[in-house]
């Protein structure tokens, strides 16, 4: 009879100490830090157009560079803290976070494993004859000379690149200094809404380079997991100092073959919440 009777009164001890504690609004700065990637990939290369009258197709493997340049992006979220004991909290919300990159890919090496044929005409479709030497100029479909020098050229936009995440944390805090100071730490769960890169393409027609923004998730990985570390300094009883720290455990971009696979990004934030 007594055990029966001790057991609710510790749940309902329990459900009385653990109550709604606060809500915050935050504005944050975030800045990226992406770690530079090596990574061996293969390259398909059509250097040369039907427009000459034979085409040449190198298959090589090589190394890819990616340098990350990290810029400023934005943080708005909403917080609840529901306290468990009296120093002991869990806390949750939502937020949208902003991550702003520049993105560099260079080749590094290449390692040719195909030696180019040249079909000649008139041959049987699909056969070969030898294997291309000297200089062979390729040529546009108007059989244009590809300006080279204008290819190397790159805008001081090329590879800008902006994410918008919608993120979902659940971590635990504790309180430290009479409040003053709140420490949490836990998983975080993002899903991406938005993706552009600043992009350059080569048009046949006038031969020459422009720029473009391709708005487009592809190629990036829309769910991301990551963990995070959160500090909140009280400088008022409403108003506080953020910082957090949060390492993505998921690669920025897709698995798909392609170069990039192993990039991981680290984001920062700095920034003011609002007790209500």
């Amino acid at each position: 009879m007594k055990k029966s009777v001790l057991l609710p009164l510790i749940l309902v001890s329990l459900h009385c100490q653990a109550q709604f504690k606060d809500f915050s609004f935050r504005a944050a700065a975030t800045f990226p830090l992406i770690a530079n990637t090596n990574e061996s990939v293969e390259l398909n290369m059509v250097p040369i157009s039907a427009a000459a009258g034979y085409n040449a197709v190198v298959v090589r493997t090589g190394t890819v560079r990616q340098s990350f340049q990290g810029k400023v992006g934005f943080d708005l979220s909403g917080r609840f803290n529901y306290g468990v004991t009296k120093r002991f909290f869990l806390s949750s919300g939502l937020s949208a976070t902003c991550i702003r990159f520049r993105r560099t890919v260079e080749v590094e090496s290449l390692n040719e494993i195909s030696q180019p044929t040249i079909p000649l005409f008139p041959t049987v479709p699909g056969g070969s004859a030898g294997t291309p030497f000297g200089t062979i100029i390729p040529l546009d479909a108007n059989g244009e000379v590809i300006n080279y020098t204008e290819l190397k050229s790159a805008s001081p936009d090329l590879g800008n690149t902006t994410t918008w995440n919608i993120q979902v944390p659940l971590m635990a805090g504790t309180s430290l200094f009479k409040e003053k100071v709140l420490i949490k730490a836990g998983p975080a769960f993002s899903y991406l809404v938005y993706a552009s890169e600043i992009k350059q393409q080569y048009s046949m027609q006038s031969t020459s380079m422009s720029v473009y923004k391709d708005v487009s998730k592809q190629g990036f990985n829309d769910i991301l997991a990551s963990g995070m570390l959160e500090t909140t300094f009280r400088a008022t009883s409403r108003l506080g100092i953020d910082f957090s720290a949060q390492h993505f455990f998921t690669p920025v971009y897709s698995n798909d073959g392609q170069s990039g696979s192993a990039t991981r990004c680290n984001n920062f934030l700095v920034g003011v919440s609002y007790q209500l």
